[in-house]
């Protein structure tokens, strides 16, 4: 079964219009440029049910930025019983932290680079233990420090390439900074990181 795309980070709409179109075609845009409400999730929830006929497989984007958990709660069941064959979706959010924990385990989450982030080395995993910082999964951001051994210097510059524009910048880098002035070793990262 073809999982439905959760595109996260600034560039998110326009990565998730670009897959939308290589998918098909998009027949309606959701929660852009209006945040969505319980009424639009209603109006999706119809049109996925009965898209109009076309040679070509709809697809339909939806944007979550703003949607409150109960607008998301009600594309949930979409989420979990619609046939790709039949109509495909797309889903984006700029912070990934809005999307709720049930959203999130039913799609696969995929950061939108934007160009210079791919210049940047270990960019993409360093993304991921931010986001696993601000949803508090510290074992899963411990697991993926560990995993990257040997790596700790490019991870710190990446992690800071990745906090300068992030929501969680005051949250998190007064700890994460700290690490430029003692030694850095694999577990001086993930002290930092859980904040001991």
């Amino acid at each position: 079964i073809m999982s439905t795309v959760l595109f996260y980070g600034q560039s998110a709409r326009e990565h998730a219009l670009e897959k939308g179109r290589s998918l098909g075609r998009i027949i309606e845009e959701f929660g852009y440029p209006d945040h969505m409400k319980v009424d639009d999730a209603r109006a999706f929830t119809k049109l996925v049910g009965k898209p109009p006929v076309s040679n070509e497989v709809p697809v339909i984007v939806v944007g979550l930025d703003g949607a409150s958990p109960r607008t998301q709660d009600v594309l949930l069941k979409v989420l979990e019983e619609n046939d790709p064959d039949y109509v495909r979706l797309v889903l984006w959010i700029t912070d990934l932290g809005v999307a709720t924990p049930t959203v999130k385990s039913r799609c696969l989450t995929q950061w939108a680079h934007e160009g210079e982030e791919a210049t940047v080395p270990l960019a993409d995993e360093a993304q991921k233990i931010v986001q696993h910082m601000m949803s508090g999964e510290y074992g899963e951001a411990t697991a993926l420090i560990r995993s990257l051994k040997g790596d700790e210097k490019s991870l710190l510059s990446a992690m800071a390439f990745i906090l300068k524009d992030s929501p969680a910048r005051q949250r998190f880098w007064p700890q994460i900074r700290v690490l430029y002035k003692k030694p850095l070793t694999n577990i001086s990262l993930i002290s930092a990181v859980i904040g001991d």
